[in-house]
């Protein structure tokens, strides 16, 4: 093995210098960047709106031609969207400069109603510990700030006693413990949602060197395929060397990186979440090149899961307040380095989930040495695949179940892409359902292949995929009527089997078949939950 990974450094010295360097300022300049913006922090908005006057905000400028202008004592604007939005900004800023010169003149009393924010940290936990969430009954339906004030005369001297209790903070505390909260008073009209845009992009710009990486290690293993180098390695030494031998320089090239990278920022928590974001990407490198035919259908494959990973890694970091967000190590990455707690339980759940698919997509590539050359589509090739590993009872359940991750990470991804068109959710399950029937499918298929009784298969497939989809699921959302997931699993034995009895007649049309019966299933669930 690693006189593999010797002989990939040596090979790699054939780009010319221009490449190289190239690639190093590429790497720097992200790593400048990255440093600048963690720094001085995100000023997108600086400059783009104009006025006739000297705001102290980034976000005017002083023109002659301004999009909102003070003229007499009052504002005068364009009849554009620009200018409309110049003037909401400009009163905003306005605002605040005269709340603040009031608090600085008054203090508390310019302000008869404050607003303290308390962020009550959102516990799920796993079913097997606990099945019921924990109550919380508020006696009003918003936080109240109840004020008691005493004025005490001793010596001459007045004395002021003031004594806030916070109901909900007292509710919260008897029901689930005491927490620790970041909160600020504000006014009613100042509340906002946090926003972490510059922690995103941040995380971003980190990342970005990895897709670098993978992608010269996929154009490398892609050279060797085409020339036909496999055959000569594998005389020498096994496929697993071969695979593992080209994987180890890129893997500790990335393993270097995120090590500097963490160093920089003073984040000792960086190389454990984005190290195995750089291993997913180079497995997954890995597998598409057994399955492309071609450069121009490898490049085609990776553009087009490039997007779906890229999706699935970074949309959740921008619902941080979504339990099911933290299934990213992006999500974790960002709360990071907002100087946030991260358990240790949402750092296992995030680091083993992309191990998984990486172990899963490096082994498949180990078997996919006889299909490297085969002229086939990759869909067809990932049958194949299949066939040849799904050969016992209790593959069938395996495959099912480990499945799971590139199940959620293809819907995710769906999701995204369909979101906007709300007058096609029809469409939408019948894509969800599609997406899970071809993968319990292609697992009953390959059994039925290889001799397996056809029902028994469908059913070890239809209860793996059962336990693995909603294990993820206990592991964000409380679940507390657990009796119910009897229903589910009736559905997935149902299409299943539905399967099977129409796999006679062809692939597709037994995933068809069984999606629209999934889809009526799901279709008929969101009608009651929804009554």
């Amino acid at each position: 093995m690693l006189k593999i990974a010797m002989l990939e450094l040596r090979l790699r010295r054939r780009y010319s210098k221009k490449l190289l360097l190239f690639t190093a300022l590429v790497i720097v300049f992200t790593a400048l960047s990255g440093y600048h913006l963690a720094k001085n922090g995100l000023k997108i908005d600086s400059g783009i709106y104009s006025t006739n006057i000297d705001v102290n905000a980034r976000t005017f400028v002083r023109s002659n031609d301004p999009d909102v202008a003070l003229v007499d004592g009052r504002f005068v604007v364009k009849n554009d969207l620009k200018s409309y939005s110049a003037y909401d900004e400009l009163r905003k800023i306005v605002r605040e400069s005269y709340n603040e010169w009031l608090y600085q003149r008054y203090g508390n009393d310019a302000f008869p109603i404050l607003v303290k924010i308390v962020r009550v940290p959102t516990e799920a936990k796993l079913w097997l510990n606990i099945t019921k969430k924990p109550s919380l009954s508020v006696p009003s339906t918003t936080p109240q700030t109840v004020e008691k004030s005493e004025r005490e005369e001793k010596g001459g001297e007045k004395k002021e006693k003031k004594e806030e209790t916070f109901e909900v903070e007292k509710v919260v505390e008897e029901k689930i413990g005491k927490f620790e909260y970041r909160s600020e008073y504000t006014l009613p009209e100042n509340l906002q949602p946090p926003i972490l845009l510059k922690k995103f992009v941040f995380s971003f710009l980190i990342v970005m060197p990895f897709y670098f990486v993978s992608q010269i290690y996929m154009s490398s293993l892609m050279e060797d395929k085409i020339r036909r180098r496999f055959d000569l390695l594998l005389v020498a030494t096994s496929e697993k060397a071969l695979i593992l031998g080209k994987l180890l320089p890129y893997l500790a090239i990335s393993l270097a990186m995120s090590v500097a990278i963490s160093i920089a920022m003073g984040k000792s928590l960086t190389p454990i979440l984005i190290l195995p974001v750089a291993l997913f990407l180079l497995s997954l490198s890995t597998f598409l090149v057994f399955l492309a035919r071609s450069y121009k259908e490898l490049s085609f494959l990776s553009v087009v899961l490039t997007v779906l990973v890229t999706a699935y890694l970074f949309l959740p970091s921008v619902f941080t307040v979504i339990p099911m967000s933290k299934i990213s190590p992006i999500t974790l990455l960002v709360l990071h380095f907002n100087d946030e707690q991260i358990s240790l339980s949402d750092i296992a759940i995030a680091v083993f989930h992309l191990a998984l698919m990486s172990s899963v997509l490096i082994f498949l590539a180990l078997n996919s040495f006889e299909y490297a050359y085969a002229q086939k589509n990759p869909i067809e090739k990932l049958i194949d695949i299949s066939i040849g590993i799904v050969n016992r009872y209790y593959k069938v359940f395996l495959a099912s179940l480990i499945s799971i991750p590139f199940v959620f990470l293809i819907e995710f991804f769906t999701v995204c892409i369909t979101f906007p068109f709300r007058n096609y959710f029809v469409v939408l399950l019948l894509l969800l359902a599609m997406v899970e029937e071809f993968f319990k499918g292609v697992f009953t298929f390959s059994a039925f292949k290889n001799g397996l009784n056809r029902y028994a298969s469908a059913f070890l497939s239809a209860l793996g995929f059962l336990i693995g989809e909603k294990a993820v699921l206990f592991m964000f959302i409380p679940i507390e009527y657990a009796k119910l997931m009897v229903f589910p699993l009736v559905a997935h034995v149902l299409s299943t089997t539905l399967f099977v009895m129409v796999m006679d007649y062809g692939f597709k049309k037994a995933v068809t078949a069984s999606a629209l019966l999934h889809t009526l299933y799901n279709g008929l669930v969101i009608c009651l939950l929804s009554r």
